[in-house]
């Protein structure tokens, strides 16, 4: 049984490593990022209720019964839901997708340069042998994606579209200007990673 000062250790334990994830994740720190807390506070609330009710054997023995049928449903519920966040399923179908692309030029066009783009969709974009990340105003103002439909007649475009993270576009507005001076067509493949693919074609 631990006594007052080790439970105090332990709970100030848990408060500096939250505090400490706070301070240094700011306004980007989210339940992923805190995980490996979670079951401390669980073990800081049993010890807290172990200390209320001692000499209470009754109401510490269903204390207990609660904290185990709370354990086992936990468990069970997070081993038999169909979902759970942050596995990423939608990339293997995604991946899949691309891979019949594989051949074209790539170009990448988000609003400001942010590494949260190829970071996110490391494993479409090596799919590729040659992309192209830029601005949209330096691929529409220099006709890129023009070009390449002129000189190769169909290519890949990655459009971010992520307004939370990113400055997101407008992937209609962006494609109609970029294809502006050539006769081509455009369709979406798949969703990625803080954007969308889409496929350009005549």
């Amino acid at each position: 049984v631990l006594d007052l000062k080790e439970t105090f250790w332990i709970i100030g334990i848990f408060v500096f490593s939250f505090l400490s994830v706070s301070f240094i994740g700011g306004e980007y720190v989210y339940l992923r990022y805190i995980y490996y807390i979670v079951p401390l506070i669980y073990l800081v609330a049993i010890i807290v209720l172990e200390k209320l009710l001692q000499g209470k054997s009754f109401l510490s023995n269903v204390i207990l019964i609660i904290a185990i049928i709370f354990a086992i449903s936990n468990a069970t519920y997070g081993t038999s839901r169909n979902y759970s966040s942050y596995l990423f399923h939608y990339k293997l179908t995604c991946k899949e997708k691309l891979e019949a692309y594989s051949d074209k030029n790539l170009y990448v066009i988000v609003e400001n340069i942010s590494t949260a783009v190829p970071t996110g969709n490391l494993t479409q974009f090596e799919l590729f042998d040659k992309i192209y990340m830029s601005s949209k105003d330096n691929i529409i103002e220099n006709d890129m994606i023009s070009n390449t439909i002129q000189e190769q007649s169909a290519c890949v475009v990655y459009i971010a579209t992520d307004s939370y993270w990113l400055n997101g576009l407008d992937p209609d507005r962006v494609l109609n200007k970029a294809l502006i001076n050539c006769n081509a067509e455009y369709e979406e493949i798949t969703e990625g990673n803080l954007g969308k693919f889409y496929y350009i074609h005549k």
